[in-house]
Order: structure tokens, then C-alpha cells, then sequence
């Protein structure tokens, strides 16, 4: 636990901080009660029958103590900024003072019953605390039971010791020694086990997220496998192409093995007949074909034709592609050596990079759209049909958001205005799911999921898979809420990716992941002060 870390309340994130949080309130609750218990015993010294000067002493370390715990439990009140090393400051006087407690009630009094309680207390807490209270007592006890049991120091306390023998003098001050030793280890015990229930509960509690998002996901995909198979145009022809087999089926589309002339092979993406009669669902599509005929790059699917619907039906030929979907690869390995994601960011960070370069964002960025070519050992990015051109006037969507929740940039679930930098966003999120083998974002409904894609930042990937933390800080970046704070190209985040691979990534932008970090904390909520700098 490191001393000086902020913690608040409200963003109590993991079974450490679970317990830290539990340590202030408990330490709150026993410093203030402390500082009650020593005003009383100011009051009530007189009474006690003990020697006068050591009863105005005991007066003055007790007033001294309740000023102590009083400024303690004030400091506590503020649960961020806990600094355990300042409470320690701040407990000097009281640690000072209690050689002359305990002196005051006799150190073979049931005083000990007390300091025992107060020591399983400290021992809950931070090891700081625990050794060094126990290091206090186990001192105070062990030299003065020793001074007075022998007759070196006079007994003046409220509770004298009998007459005893020099061997029940040891005999005593040994057992009261396993008594200190004892509350400390049972308390360390304590917080240990503690600890260990709270984790495996996280784990527990993780485990049923992840399987919920990744059972999603699989009926997503079993749901577009039902629809592959003989299509309703399969068998028909289509310009120079015969359609075969349906590929796949989109929300405006369907997709067709086909063959042209001299045996050339094509995907053909025809729009969908009910589609058809919806000028915008027609534009969007024609919208798609000039976007991916404008981005020249190896990684985005080439076009063949395009159709306007003048004599038949509008459809695009691209490449037929054989390989399969990074969808697809997730759901058979879950997981990806952090080489191989690294290379999959720099090859899409390529065909995003030539996307803006032309004025285009993609606005759809998911594993189901980045797609592994297995002959040409490629990466290619799919489906620009929610593509935004920067040359474009209106919209085409009325309004309503486009793309999907779990990957979609916090600006895009806000329905604000976007630019390349939601890509980005997006492409740290496909990055995050295939390097840690969990969805960054989930909920049980898609509104729960766009909420935590606005507010909420996902659990901290290290967590999660054994992977560098120089690509935790990468990710952290391209995952910032602000789009001001992330990389403002692609290729800067698949540069910054590949260096963390081969750790190599700059102090800079080290610094960076660490300052936002203490802003945005991993699995925590995010001020929504955000939110304010990006309006337009």
C-alpha cells in the first residue's frame, strides 16, 4: 500500500482501497472516541487515589493526548489525501504520553485489556501502524513491568503491584509480552483474510461481468450465423456478378459470395430490399461505397463496382476476403499475445490514418470489423457505412446514434460532433479486449454500457492479463474520456503501442498515462467535468 496515494470513497475501486477505506472510517471512529476517553480521564485523575504529582502529570499527557486525537480524527474526516505517514506525525504526542498512562494505572492493572483492544485495532490496518504500536507497547510493558517488579522504579500507580518474586516478575512480564504479540498477530491475521474474501469476491463478481459480455458477444455472432447460408438473391445475377452463398447479413445490407467474368471472385453487398424505399438508408449506403473507394490502403478493402440501383438493385463488389473476423479468432483463443495486438493496432491504425487523410471517420471500430487475411497476411478494416465524410453536409442519421456501445467514443454516445480521435478511441477499446481477453465496456442493456463508456473507466488491464505496464499506460491514453487528451492520429497510438511492446515507450508519455491516471483512476468513476471542455 503505498503511503501517500489519494483514495476517496466514491471511487473505492479494488479490495485494497476496499480496505484502506474501511481503515480510515475505523481509525475516524477510534481517534475520536480516544479523545473523549482522555477529556474523561483529565476529569475523573483526581479521584483515582494516585500520588499527586503523578496525577498532574497524568493530567497533562492526558489533555496533551485528547488535543492529539481530537486533530486525528479531524484529518480523517476527509477520506482523500489519507496519508498514513501524517497520521503518524500527528499520533506523536499521544505515543509520547502513553509511558505515562500506563505508569499512571499500574502496569499490572486491567489497563492492559484496553491497550490490547487498541492494538488489535491499529493491527487492522496498514503494517505502518500495526509495528509500530506493537513495537510501543511490547517496550513500555516489557522495560516498566521489569523497573517496577524488581523495585528500580517506584510503583505509584493507581493499581500497585503485590509483592512477588523475582521469577513471577518474569514469569508475568512474559505472558503479558505473548498477550501484546499476540492481538497484533491476530489482527494482521484479520486483515489478511479480510483481504483475501474481498478478492476472491472481486474475482467472483469480474468472472460473471466478463462471462455476461462475452455471452453477448457469442450470440451476436450466432445470430449472424443463422443468417449464412442460401440467401434470397443467392443463384442471382447482378450486373457482371452471380451471387452465391449469403456471407452475412448487416442492418442495411446483405453480403453474397459471387463470381464475375473469367472467374473473377467478389463480395457483393447488396442493400436490403426493405432498405431500399429509405433515401437515407440508400444514401448511407452509396456513402460507403465512395468512402472506401477514396481510402487507399492495403488495409482497407479494395471495390470492384458500385450500382446506384438504376438497373437493379444498389450494391458494392469488393475483394472476397478469406480468413476470419478478430471477432471471430477472440471467441476461439479469448486472448492475444500483446506482439500480435500490437500488430493488429499498427496495420488498422494504417487504414484509419488513410481514412483521415481523406476526411473520413469510421465510427464503427469492433473486432467484428477488423478482419485477418489469411493469403495475404493482412489486416483489413470492413464496413464504412457508418462512416462520416468530412465533406458531407446534415446527417444522415436523424439524430440518432450510430455504432456500437461497447466501442463507441464517450463523444459519440453524447451524440456531439466527431473527428478522427473517436477512432482512436475506439481502436485503444479493440486493443483493451484483445490484450486483457475482456470487453472494456459492459452492462446488461446497451443504455447501462453507453453509461459506462461515458462515465466510468474500465478495470485496470494488468488485473486482468499478464501484460506490461508501459501498455497499460498506452491504453490509458487512448482511452481518455477527453478527446483532447488522446492521441490525435492513429498511427500515434499504434506507435506508442508497438514501443510499449518492446518497452520502449517515452518517459512522456509515461508521464501523461500517470498524470491522467490520477484523474481518471482505473475501474473508477470519472468527474463529469469532462464533459464541459468538449462542448462545441
Amino acid at each position: 500500500m503505498t503511503a501517500s496515494a489519494p483514495l476517496d470513497d466514491s471511487t473505492v475501486t479494488n479490495p485494497a482501497s476496499a480496505l484502506r477505506a474501511d481503515e480510515i472510517r475505523r481509525y475516524r471512529a477510534y481517534f475520536l472516541g480516544a479523545a473523549c476517553m482522555s477529556l474523561v480521564g483529565v476529569v475523573c485523575a483526581p479521584f483515582f487515589g494516585v500520588e499527586p504529582w503523578l496525577t498532574r502529570i497524568f493530567q497533562v499527557g492526558m489533555f496533551t493526548a485528547a488535543v492529539s486525537n481530537a486533530s486525528i480524527a479531524r484529518y480523517l474526516r476527509r477520506a482523500h489525501g489519507y496519508d498514513e505517514r501524517r497520521v503518524m506525525v500527528l499520533a506523536i504526542p499521544v505515543f509520547a504520553v502513553s509511558p505515562i498512562v500506563i505508569y499512571f494505572f499500574g502496569f499490572y492493572s486491567p489497563y492492559l485489556a484496553l491497550v490490547t483492544v487498541g492494538l488489535y485495532v491499529a493491527s487492522l490496518g496498514s503494517r505502518l501502524h500495526a509495528y509500530v504500536t506493537y513495537a510501543l507497547l511490547a517496550s513500555v510493558f516489557g522495560a516498566g513491568m521489569l523497573l517496577v517488579g524488581f523495585g528500580v522504579l517506584p510503583d505509584a500507580g493507581m493499581v500497585r503491584t503485590p509483592n512477588m518474586s523475582h521469577g513471577v516478575v518474569l514469569l508475568s512480564s512474559a505472558f503479558v509480552q505473548l498477550v501484546i504479540l499476540g492481538a497484533m498477530v491476530l489482527g494482521r491475521q484479520s486483515r489478511k483474510s479480510t483481504l483475501a474474501a474481498v478478492e476472491a469476491l472481486e474475482r467472483a463478481t469480474r468472472q460473471v461481468v466478463l462471462r455476461e459480455a462475452l455471452l453477448a458477444e457469442a450470440n451476436q455472432a450466432l445470430e449472424r450465423a443463422i443468417g449464412e447460408g442460401n440467401g434470397r438473391w443467392s443463384g442471382e445475377r447482378v450486373g457482371p456478378w452471380k451471387l452465391g452463398r449469403l456471407l452475412g447479413r448487416g442492418g442495411m445490407g446483405e453480403v453474397y459470395d459471387a463470381t464475375g467474368e473469367g472467374g473473377a471472385r467478389a463480395a457483393v453487398k447488396l442493400l436490403l430490399a426493405d432498405s431500399g424505399d429509405d433515401p437515407d438508408a440508400a444514401k448511407r449506403f452509396e456513402r460507403e461505397a465512395i468512402a472506401m473507394g477514396r481510402v487507399a490502403s492495403p488495409n482497407v478493402v479494395q471495390v470492384y463496382d458500385v450500382a446506384d440501383g438504376s438497373s437493379g438493385p444498389p450494391y458494392i463488389a469488393m475483394e472476397r476476403l478469406d480468413g476470419a473476423s478478430l471477432a471471430a479468432i477472440l471467441r476461439k483463443r479469448r486472448r492475444l499475445p500483446v506482439a500480435e495486438v500490437a500488430d493488429i493496432v499498427v496495420q488498422v491504425a494504417r487504414a484509419l490514418d488513410a481514412a483521415r487523410e481523406r476526411d473520413i471517420v469510421h465510427r464503427d471500430m469492433k473486432p467484428q470489423n477488423v478482419f485477418w487475411v489469411e493469403a495475404t497476411r493482412l489486416w483489413k478494416v470492413l464496413d464504412f457505412g457508418i462512416s462520416k465524410l468530412g465533406t458531407s453536409s446534415g446527417t444522415l442519421t436523424q439524430g440518432a446514434l450510430v455504432g456500437t456501445p461497447s466501442y463507441m467514443a464517450p463523444e459519440q454516445v453524447l451524440g456531439r460532433q466527431v473527428d478522427h480521435r473517436a477512432d482512436v478511441f475506439s481502436l485503444a477499446v479493440v486493443a483493451y479486449r484483445a490484450a486483457t481477453g475482456s470487453p472494456a465496456f459492459s452492462g446488461p442493456d446497451p443504455a447501462a454500457t453507453m453509461f459506462n463508456v461515458v462515465h466510468r473507466q474500465p478495470a485496470r488491464p494488468t488485473t486482468l492479463a499478464p501484460i506490461p505496464l508501459d501498455i497499460e499506460c498506452v491504453l490509458a491514453l487512448g482511452l481518455a474520456k477527453n478527446p483532447r487528451m488522446r492521441m490525435a492520429r492513429a498511427t500515434e497510438l499504434a506507435d506508442a503501442f508497438a514501443s510499449a511492446a518492446e518497452g520502449r515507450l517515452s518517459s512522456e508519455l509515461r508521464g501523461r498515462a500517470a498524470s491522467l491516471l490520477t484523474r481518471e483512476p482505473w475501474g473508477g468513476e470519472v468527474s463529469p467535468k469532462w464533459e464541459e471542455v468538449t462542448e462545441r
